[in-house]
């Protein structure tokens, strides 16, 4: 697996608080309503978790299944990266997907915090 797209940006909640909403977003039931997923997507799955730094995610798009969203938590800054495989006529794909993560976390997550 290769990192596909990344984004970085800071983030007022301390890295617990992020990992929290992250390792379980559907429990997260102060924050429950960020997680607006879309009737062709899946609901998160945690492949990999460690305590505050680090939460990896299964493919929420059944056409990628293959791929792994990883979570890089520090406080101050949360660092996205989606995993996979792909081809040079993936690329509007990807920046869909891009988009899409963009949109999930450094806006509804983000927002859910009051930022």
């Amino acid at each position: 697996m290769r990192a596909l797209r990344s984004r970085s940006k800071a983030q007022a909640p301390p890295a617990w608080a992020m990992y929290e909403a992250l390792s379980d977003p559907i429990a997260d039931q102060t924050r429950r309503e960020w997680l607006n997923l879309r009737e062709c997507e899946l609901p998160p799955q945690v492949l990999e978790a460690v305590f505050p730094t680090v939460v990896v995610w299964a493919s929420l798009w059944p056409d990628r299944p293959d791929d792994q969203i990883r979570f890089d938590i520090q406080d101050g800054r949360l660092t996205w990266t989606l995993l996979g495989e792909a081809s040079d006529e993936d690329d509007q794909r990807l920046d869909q997907l891009r988009y899409r993560l963009d949109v999930l976390i450094n806006a509804d997550l983000r927002y859910s915090f009051g930022q």
